[in-house]
């Protein structure tokens, strides 16, 4: 019996075209913080994943009320970990108080005939005064090869904040 209910339940998760895992701490950017949004590391196989992925995530914190400024130029190149500790120092100097980062992990569609969509990335809030890192949020997923890598991420993004 508890076979075919666990067997039920992975036909259901299965047919729900969406399966989502997300693993977070509760994001913190204060009313008062001045806080920008880094380019993210590219860790996928899809060049400028991270441009992609960090230009949404600035337009879903803008469009829920987060204060926050773009801390990049889109500039068709992937950004490596020495590249963002620079950016750090600089937003630092500038003033700023936070930074949204991230890594992504894959941003790809599946092979086959439908090529659905599968996102995984990670993304922190980091107090660029004290070097901590205050909040994570990893979002993961995959969707109907109807959805695009994009619409899924800001769906997962718009969940989450």
């Amino acid at each position: 019996m508890k076979k075919l209910a666990l067997a039920g339940l992975f036909a259901i998760s299965m047919l729900s075209g969406c399966m989502t895992e997300v693993n977070k701490t509760p994001v913190i950017i204060s009313e008062n913080s001045s806080c920008a949004v880094m380019p993210f590391v590219n860790y996928s196989e899809t060049p400028l994943a991270g441009e992609s992925a960090a230009s949404i995530a600035f337009g879903v914190l803008k469009a829920k009320g987060y204060n926050v400024s773009k801390a990049f130029d889109l500039k068709e190149k992937d950004f490596d970990s020495s590249e963002i500790k620079n950016i750090e120092q600089q937003l630092k100097t500038e003033g700023y108080t936070c930074a949204v980062g991230g890594y992504v992990n894959e941003w790809r569609y599946k092979t086959g005939i439908d090529g659905e969509p599968a996102v995984s990335v990670t993304i922190y809030v980091e107090n660029l005064k004290t070097g901590n890192v205050t909040s994570t949020l990893t979002v993961s997923g995959t969707s109907w090869g109807h959805k695009s890598i994009s619409v899924l991420y800001q769906e997962l993004l718009n969940k989450e904040f």
